[in-house]
Formats: C-alpha cells, structure tokens, sequence
C-alpha cells in the first residue's frame, strides 16, 4: 500500500499523465464555454446562494488535513527509520514552499488580475492591471487549487493505489470548483494554480525525491538493488 521504490518512477509517470489529463479537460471546457459563462454558472446558481457557508468552510479548511497528514508521515518516518517518510514528506513542504507560496504569491503580485468579486468580467479590459500588491487583484493564479493538487500529487504519490489518487484529484477539482462557486477566482485562475502545483509537485518528485528513494533502496540491499522504471 505504501511507497514502493521499483514502482515510483512508473507510479509517478501515471500521475503525471492524469494531472495533464485534467488541466486539458478543464482547458477544453473553458474554450467550449468561456471563462465568463462558466463564471456565471458557477456562481449564480441556486446551489451557490443557499449552501455559501459550508462551501465557504469546506474551500478555506480542506487544506488543513494534508499539512497534519504529511507532518505525521515526517514523524512516523523518524519514529521507524524509514527514510522514504521523511522524504516525502520533506519534498511535500518543498513543493509547497516552490509552488502555492513563492510561485503563486510573486504571479499574483505581477499580473494583478481583479477578482471575480472585485467587479470585473473576463474580456472587458478592466481585470488585469499588472504589478499591485491589492488583494483584491490577485486572483489568478488560485493559491488554494496549487495547494491542493501538490498535496493530491504527494498523496497520490506515497499511498501507490489508484483509486487514493482519483479521489485526491476529485477533491482537488472541487476545491478549485469551491474558488469559482465563491467568486473568489475565475475558471483561468483555477487551471493556472493546477498547473503550478502539478508541475512543481512532478519536478520535486523527479529531482528530490526518486534520486533519494533508489539511494536507500540500494544501500538497503547492499547496493545490489535493481530499480525498474
């Protein structure tokens, strides 16, 4: 059930495949439909209106959980001598720190899109107005989506069964669905914070953390270990 060296790199490639897979699918359907249709659908319906406090509550908490999740795994990891834990869980907080915070803050300082509820409509002219520090203008790229889709990618990635990774990138495609329902981010910013994540959580897992499983798969079987790909 847990990580296992001679399926990472395979494991990782499939997770890879889906991410894409996903943030393509949500590329199709805003060209289909528009980001401002979307929008609209989003967050004026009846759904959004009645139930906003739990939605509110479910898209602000459901990140929490993950950060307890991986600091347990750091300590279990200590706890037994397991290094593989701990690497996970080190290049979790990596990709963290890389993605939904320095990656995401300094993109939405430099492009300064106006949040849904600031006023604004995709197309009009009047969303995207460059370097700001205003809040209210930092809408894309959705920090909350980026947060989640590292967190399934790592989830994903420790707890090697297929099914535990479809149902972290289900929650993650609703907590980005949450940002549009909230008028929080438009459609864009939702597919942009995926990007981020996905592709920082895939960079870290290649480069820090396979490099660093095969070194204890080997020194645990005497340098003998055989990694298949």
């Amino acid at each position: 059930m847990w990580f296992q060296a001679a399926d990472a790199e395979r494991h990782f490639r499939r997770l890879a495949l889906g991410c894409v897979a996903i943030i393509l699918l949500g590329a199709i359907l805003i060209l289909v439909y528009s980001e401002a249709g979307i929008q609209r659908l989003l967050s004026g319906n009846s759904l959004s209106m009645s139930y906003r406090p739990y939605i509110k509550d479910f898209s602000d908490y459901a990140l929490y959980p993950f950060y307890v999740f991986f600091i347990g795994i750091w300590w279990y990891g200590k706890k037994v001598s397991d290094m593989r834990f701990v690497v996970i869980a080190y290049g979790y907080l990596i990709a963290q720190l890389m993605g939904s915070v320095l990656s995401v803050r300094m993109m939405k300082i430099f492009f300064g899109r106006a949040r849904p509820d600031a006023g604004t409509e995709p197309g009009m002219g009047t969303e995207w107005i460059g370097p700001t520090l205003e809040s209210s203008f930092h809408s894309f790229p959705s920090g909350h989506t980026a947060d989640l889709f590292t967190s399934a990618m790592f989830g994903a990635a420790l707890v090697q069964r297929g099914w535990v990774g479809v149902l972290l990138f289900v929650l993650a495609i609703m907590v980005g669905l949450t940002r549009v329902m909230l008028s929080k981010h438009y459609p864009f910013d939702v597919i942009g914070g995926a990007v981020i994540g996905g592709m920082i959580s895939m960079a870290v897992l290649y480069l820090y953390v396979l490099p660093h499983i095969r070194k204890f798969s080997q020194h645990e079987n005497g340098g003998n270990a055989v990694v298949h790909g």
